[in-house]
């Protein structure tokens, strides 16, 4: 599989633990690619190295038929591969979500799942920024 980054390969976004037979019909296409370089290169790859730990993806591209699956809104970023939601295992998922917000500033979605403890991270988006904890 192609590699974006030094830590992250194309094929860690097109995942689904609840629907892996969904995940495995994907592909991306030439603009997903272009939505995962910012995605990876802004945001993803400076959480893994800040922490030096693994970030894994638990959903990243996303088909029409998975995230209707998964309940995604329609107008989800995982359609156009510019969102991912992920853990650090052996890292408060907490502390992670203050590290982006306060210390990479990043200025696209960014939701912290309190009770399932992930972070969705989304690429900007013109006039939009949302931060918030979800229960």
């Amino acid at each position: 599989m192609t590699k974006i980054s030094r830590n992250f390969e194309e094929g860690e976004f097109l995942v689904s633990a609840d629907y892996p037979e969904l995940a495995a019909k994907m592909r991306l296409s030439k603009r997903d690619k272009e939505h995962l370089w910012p995605l990876v290169h802004c945001g993803l790859q400076p959480i893994r190295d800040y922490f030096g730990i693994a970030v894994i993806i638990l959903s990243g591209k996303r088909s029409s038929a998975l995230n209707e699956a998964v309940n995604g809104a329609p107008s989800s970023q995982h359609l156009v591969a510019s969102a991912a939601d992920f853990i650090i295992p052996t890292v408060p998922m907490a502390q992670v979500y203050e590290y982006i917000k306060h210390e990479l500033c990043w200025g696209g979605q960014l939701f912290f799942y309190q009770r399932d403890l992930f972070i969705h991270l989304g690429l900007p988006q013109p006039g939009v920024t949302k931060r918030q904890f979800i229960k």
